[in-house]
């Protein structure tokens, strides 16, 4: 089962918004000082940033529009995640999942004939299970395969781990 975990930081602060606005709009500054993982910029296409973001075994991607800033007050931005964990709206009392992440680990499973582990492409390209599957695995044990998969338009590349 998914573990959920939700972060929240809040201070009171003596300071005017003024004083630390210099601090908190400085988002590279932001993200270094609360131990964030260092984000890369994959491209730039007319003002709309493709980034990238890697957590432990997991690698987040997205868009991102420009930052809205209201000095000294806000600062915001829309983001469209396209690679990592899903988002989860809490919509009439009902918790409802969006991603594309969430859309391929629901239907790989049905890939699987028993006794045996299926994991997306992405997953199999990391540079760390690429490292844990060459000092783990004995041979003939992992093999490539494609498949549609219910909601890509593309035959999807899997890979089947006999366990």
């Amino acid at each position: 089962m998914t573990q959920e975990f939700t972060f929240s930081w809040q201070w009171d602060i003596k300071s005017s918004p003024e004083a630390i606005w210099q601090y908190a709009a400085d988002t590279n500054r932001f993200n270094r000082d609360t131990g964030q993982p260092e984000v890369k910029m994959l491209d730039n296409v007319k003002g709309t940033k493709h980034l990238r973001m890697k957590l432990p075994i997991i690698r987040v991607e997205w868009e991102e529009e420009p930052f809205e800033w209201t000095y000294p007050y806000s600062f915001g931005v829309v983001r469209r995640y396209s690679k990592g964990p899903c988002i989860v709206v809490n919509l009439n009392d009902r918790l409802d999942y969006f991603g594309s992440t969430v859309n391929i680990a629901a239907r790989l499973p049905s890939f699987s004939q028993g006794g045996e582990l299926i994991f997306s492409e992405a997953i199999h390209d990391d540079p760390e299970v690429q490292d844990f599957l060459a000092q783990n695995l004995k041979p003939d044990v992992l093999s490539r395969f494609t498949g549609d998969v219910k909601g890509f338009d593309e035959p999807f590349t899997m890979w089947r781990l006999k366990v």
